[in-house]
């Protein structure tokens, strides 16, 4: 393991100092419909961001939030086709594209598209397989092409699920928690090497407020 590595797990994993914990709870105080901190055209509403402060589902607001603000050359998104048309952004030219997935409401999990290594990831905290999912990504991927390029896909892509490897929850309400660092340690191009202890929900709520 390299030190590079070696101090980001560590930074990731390191308890929350004084000003931070009390910048946690000072961004929580005042009305709900209060927009707490905006990036490029995503807002994040106080009422969602206390979702970060204990044992509460995470909702698309703060999911997609958090996503948007880890990487330039990273994309993520929930309807896929309007929101790449509406920033005319093209797909094929992205390193990797985040896609964060919401079963049923009641269930995050996170696939990750590699697009030019021509691979698709999936990541579940409760050992989901993702196979359905990452299907319907590849044919989104080869209808996008075929509807952006003019002609088919190309090149032999592969699929894979963590799983067997991917860290896994202990309760029923931290999938979205979980999903937030699995994106994160991916593209830091990092180990998988978190635990459910590893997990308080302020440490998100840090990352949203200083990012």
């Amino acid at each position: 393991m390299s030190r590079y590595v070696r101090t980001e797990l560590a930074r990731r994993k390191s308890p929350l100092e004084p000003q931070q914990l009390q910048d946690v709870e000072n961004a929580a105080l005042g009305p709900d419909t209060d927009t707490v901190c905006e990036s490029h055209d995503q807002q994040l509403q106080r009422s969602s961001y206390k979702r970060l402060m204990g044992l509460s589902w995470l909702n698309d607001e703060v999911v997609n939030y958090f996503l948007s603000k880890l990487t330039e050359r990273t994309y993520s998104y929930n309807n896929v086709k309007r929101w790449s048309t509406k920033a005319k952004l093209d797909v094929f030219e992205a390193d990797k594209i985040l896609f964060p997935h919401n079963i049923g409401n009641m269930h995050w999990c996170l696939a990750i598209v590699h697009v030019q290594e021509k691979r698709i990831e999936y990541m579940d905290s409760m050992s989901g397989d993702g196979l359905g999912a990452m299907s319907a990504l590849f044919r989104y991927f080869k209808d996008e092409h075929a509807d952006k390029k003019g002609s088919p896909l190309k090149g032999m892509w592969t699929r894979y699920s963590y799983r067997d490897t991917s860290p896994q929850q202990k309760n029923g309400c931290d999938c979205g928690v979980f999903t937030l660092p699995n994106a994160d340690y991916v593209l830091g191009e990092l180990p998988l090497d978190f635990h459910q202890d590893d997990i308080p929900h302020f440490q998100a709520a840090t990352r949203i407020l200083a990012a």
